[in-house]
């Protein structure tokens, strides 16, 4: 691009002090510069055009007489058919050399064609010759038209231009200037074609080769959300992106068959694109892209596949060695020898497996919703589910607490010689039956409750009184006490305020019994009542 700039620039400023000779202005050294204020731009103008464009600033050094001088110019330019779009004031005044060589061309592009034979070097040879003597300067050597594939078109174009004027002064204008026009719009209208064609090309490939080198240096790791995304991306990929390549290439594949048919419409060389920019160069990139593109995908699946039966293994294993240990602890509760004493400490040993295997649970319900979000519905390496093992693990618990208790309970019963085994059986199973939190314990409403079904009943105020009496002031009631105030309350199971107790009579009638009843005649170390005498007296 530099050269191709560098050669316009070179044709363009000799044809430009070519016409300033003509008035002995002093040559431009740098277009951007020297015609930057616009003074050498309006005197080029009043050269070609013959006319003046008085008044202007002859020495402009702020920016807005610059601006004035460079409008002036442009606006004389259109005003004559030129077309100046897509260009300013600004452009010029801040030196913008493209722009300005491309406008500027445009403006001297009329010119006249010669008749040609099939000696290129002959026929351009006479046509500079021909032009000399229309005083017409050589800007270019015929090595510059003949021997480079591409010439360079602004510079034919700035010469060609030339043949515009010469014919404009000779009064043949009409009918030159527009061959001269046509020729030039062709010529214009096929590099234009072929520097698009090649710009296309090459920006298809730079895309196509940059994405397949991302694929390749993408790294899958063992996450199934950053692998799903991955997928996702590929997706999108393929619905956007890939089309919008699929119709482009049509595109190119359709602008080459243009050139080529508008170069043999006017007997103008075949265009044959460079090498790395041909169709062909453009298919086997294509076909390069199609493979990776499925190899990447196929990378993807592997990849989603693996992370899926990675997480099905790693939960079944986790669920599998969980359920075990659930077994081993039934199979031991279930198993116990020795004293009762051997037999409560290797319950209470189990009882400390149950925080590491709490953790453990946790660890599963982890895998459990990785599982759920990979959609791993189906595990053949397991028969548990999360709840099935979190139901096990309470049961368990469940059973070691109760194990626990009995235990503790039986070494207690075992030292009440005073109670039968039947009430030692009553006692224990009313104890179990009303602690409901499985915790070897009774509160206050539970110690009510497990009276009332063994026939005892106080009143509230001196039952409060007699559970704080036996706990010592604690909320709860230990098995043993429980035992102790039942065998207070049973070692004479002859009393009478026992028996009538034990007749669910409630307490306030029991202290009314006790005064209205009389005694009994028979001398007894505890009270007695005639229950006979008394009721014959209440009923006579």
């Amino acid at each position: 691009m530099t050269s191709y700039l560098s050669k316009a620039t070179y044709a363009f400023t000799k044809w430009v002090n070519n016409k300033l000779d003509l008035k002995n202005i002093p040559h431009v050294v740098h277009l951007n510069e020297d015609l930057a204020n616009g003074v050498r731009l309006i005197q080029l103008l009043e050269i070609i055009s013959g006319e003046s464009l008085r008044p202007y600033n002859k020495s402009p050094s702020m920016i807005f007489q610059k601006m004035e001088n460079v409008n002036k110019a442009l606006d004389f330019i259109k005003q004559r058919g030129v077309s100046l779009t897509n260009i300013g004031a600004e452009d010029i005044v801040n030196k913008n050399l493209k722009l300005v060589l491309v406008r500027m061309v445009r403006m001297q592009r009329k010119a006249s064609c010669y008749g040609v034979n099939n000696d290129r070097h002959g026929n351009t040879a006479i046509a500079f010759e021909a032009a000399k003597k229309l005083n017409i300067p050589q800007l270019l050597d015929v090595e510059d038209v003949c021997d480079i594939s591409k010439p360079d078109e602004k510079s034919v174009m700035t010469y060609v231009a030339e043949y515009f004027h010469a014919f404009s002064a000779h009064d043949e204008f009409e009918t030159a200037g527009r061959r001269v026009a046509k020729f030039a719009d062709v010529l214009a209208s096929v590099w234009e074609m072929e520097h698009q064609y090649e710009q296309r090309v090459r920006a298809l490939m730079e895309s196509v080769t940059f994405i397949q080198k991302e694929w390749e240096n993408t790294e899958l790791s063992d996450s199934y959300i950053d692998a799903k995304q991955k997928s996702t991306a590929f997706d999108i990929y393929k619905s956007t992106q890939k089309r919008s390549w699929v119709a482009e290439k049509r595109d190119i594949d359709a602008l080459l068959g243009n050139i080529q048919t508008k170069a043999k419409t006017y007997n103008l060389k075949p265009y044959y694109p460079p090498a790395g920019l041909t169709l062909k160069d453009l298919d086997n990139t294509w076909n390069t892209l199609l493979q990776n593109e499925a190899k990447y995908h196929r990378r993807i699946n592997r990849t989603i596949r693996e992370i899926k039966e990675g997480l099905r293994k790693a939960f079944a294993e986790a669920a599998n060695d969980f359920q075990h240990q659930l077994d081993s602890i039934s199979a031991k509760l279930v198993d116990l020898e020795g004293s009762l004493q051997s037999q409560l400490d290797i319950v209470q040993g189990l009882t400390n497996l149950f925080e590491p295997m709490q953790e453990s649970l946790e660890m599963i319900e982890m895998l459990d919703r990785e599982c759920n979000e990979a959609h791993t519905e189906e595990n053949d390496y397991t028969v548990y589910s999360l709840e099935d093992l979190t139901f096990g693990l309470d049961l368990v618990k469940e059973a070691v607490q109760k194990k626990s208790a009995f235990i503790q309970n039986q070494i207690v019963s075992r030292n009440m010689t005073n109670l039968t085994p039947l009430q030692l059986e009553e006692f224990e199973q009313t104890f179990r039956y009303f602690d409901k939190d499985y915790t070897n314990t009774l509160s206050a409403s539970e110690f009510k409750y497990a009276l009332s079904s063994l026939g005892i009943v106080y009143d509230n105020e001196k039952l409060e009184s007699i559970f704080y009496d036996i706990t010592n002031g604690v909320e709860y009631m230990m098995f043993e006490q429980f035992i102790r105030f039942m065998v207070s309350v049973t070692e004479d199971k002859t009393t009478p305020e026992l028996d009538l107790r034990m007749s669910q009579i409630p307490m306030h009638m029991i202290d009314y019994l006790k005064t209205a009843m009389p005694q009994s005649a028979t001398n007894q170390p505890e009270e007695v009542y005639d229950y006979v005498t008394f009721v014959e007296e209440m009923f006579n």
